[in-house]
């Protein structure tokens, strides 16, 4: 009867040792902030796109250009806040959908531009 604890026991400590080898690697500030200037660098390159396409755009649309332009402008907002106040989950996870904003915009202009 004694030993009917001790596949248990053993089972919940390979268990958590497993568990604390496989923790969760944060990001450093430094690594942050490099991600943050090639974000940037990708939001410049969509608005010089748009820039480029603009005419062409106008005539599908003249909202998208300036949707698009808007969207850009957002993310470098985004990406001077955490800038300045620092990297948070929230902060991060709105970067992350402005530039998902940004790639689906660049698929609708695509889409636009072949039309």
């Amino acid at each position: 009867m004694r030993h009917r604890g001790v596949p248990a026991i053993l089972v919940f400590f390979v268990s958590v040792r497993a568990f604390s080898q496989t923790g969760t690697s944060i990001p450093s500030n430094d690594e942050i902030f490099e991600l943050l200037a090639k974000a940037e660098q990708k939001v410049f390159g969509f608005e010089n796109a748009v820039n480029g396409v603009k005419p062409v755009l106008d005539k599908a649309d003249p909202k998208l250009s300036t949707m698009y332009k808007d969207a850009g402008a957002t993310a470098h907002v985004i990406i001077l806040s955490i800038r300045k106040n620092g990297p948070s989950a929230y902060s991060l996870m709105s970067l992350v959908t402005a530039l998902d904003d940004l790639s689906l915009d660049a698929a609708t202009a695509s889409v636009q531009l072949l039309l």
